[in-house]
């Protein structure tokens, strides 16, 4: 079995002290859960100590510190995790290596909270080109929530949704399998944490349509360096444009999309529109204003890789990926 029936505790590592690592960690130490979190900001640490424990103010769980240990991520860590969960953007994926191979065991799985289409996939070669001798479990993960970090020299945040809910997947099942996934399944749940475990299937028609639902907004807005207030014009033909191209490679991967889902996401975009936020820049623009590694290989990259790794040409991605290819290696 991967896992020996026993009554010990699943151990929980989340690397990323943000509003959704530190938000997962307070929902699994509501129940008691093993869960510490690993950080590279030691001034993070000693906020920790200071108020024992970070705070979450929740819908769901209400008003509460709870305290859970913060590790920098430079320590010598003894405890391997059984579950890993990823909290951190994927231009740090390169960095956070060390520290997967550093707190694994044999069996440890991981769970990269991404949102994105083909992450699990990224991150296996990742940690094969950096780990080679061993192999790593990775799962594909859809979370829905929103919550924030209230302060910066507070480690408080607030949930501003009512309900968390993380679906995890992953492309071979066995019944050596079986038993850990429903642990943490359990776990999850007891926590107030819903979704669970889905088909494999299922997880990557959910992953495509959100890739769908972000990709082509990220990439037509970011080549023209506009926000959605101008998405109009040949802007927007560009946009649809884009959108047309994703289904060409979910049908190409046999990944299941309604026909209807473009028209019903087009009037959803017209609506989003209307509102204040269609003034705001889109994240690899507001990365690249900041001077951060842009936030753009699962909006851009990963799309014109598997384009060729499936003999596609899907000319509109290719265009921009060439305007934006000096970032593809960082």
């Amino acid at each position: 079995m991967l896992f020996q029936k026993n009554n010990k505790k699943l151990k929980y590592v989340i690397i990323g002290a943000g509003s959704v690592g530190g938000t997962i960690a307070a929902f699994l130490k509501s129940q008691n859960k093993d869960v510490k979190i690993i950080t590279k900001y030691k001034y993070l640490i000693n906020i920790c100590k200071k108020q024992q424990g970070l705070r979450l103010i929740s819908k769901i769980k209400g008003d509460n510190t709870y305290d859970i240990k913060m590790i920098l991520n430079n320590r010598i860590f003894n405890t391997k995790a059984d579950v890993i969960i990823l909290c951190i953007r994927t231009p740090d994926f390169k960095s956070a290596l060390p520290i997967i191979k550093k707190i694994s065991h044999a069996k440890t799985v991981i769970i990269p909270i991404a949102n994105g289409f083909a992450i699990s996939e990224t991150l296996e070669n990742l940690l094969k080109q950096y780990d080679p001798k061993r192999k790593y479990k990775v799962f594909d993960v859809s979370f829905v929530n929103k919550s924030r970090w209230n302060h910066r020299n507070k480690l408080e945040y607030e949930q501003q949704s009512d309900y968390c809910d993380l679906k995890f997947s992953y492309k071979t099942e066995n019944d050596k399998e079986e038993e850990f996934i429903k642990r943490i399944e359990k776990d999850f749940l007891e926590a107030g944490i819903s979704g669970g475990y889905i088909k494999y299937d299922e997880m990557q028609s959910i992953l495509m349509k959100r890739l769908i639902t972000r990709s082509p907004y990220e990439c037509c807005c970011s080549y023209y360096g506009i926000t959605a207030n101008d998405l109009k014009d040949e802007k927007k033909d560009l946009f649809k444009k884009l959108c047309n191209e994703l289904l060409i490679l979910a049908k190409s991967l046999n990944i299941y999309i309604e026909e209807n889902f473009l028209d019903e996401y087009f009037k959803n975009i017209q609506e989003y529109k209307n509102n204040d936020d269609a003034n705001i820049y889109p994240q690899i623009l507001k990365d690249i204003k900041e001077n951060k590694i842009p936030e753009i290989y699962n909006f851009l990259f990963i799309v014109e890789e598997l384009a060729k790794k499936n003999n596609l040409y899907l000319p509109e991605y290719f265009k921009i990926a060439e305007k934006f290819k000096k970032y593809k290696n960082i």
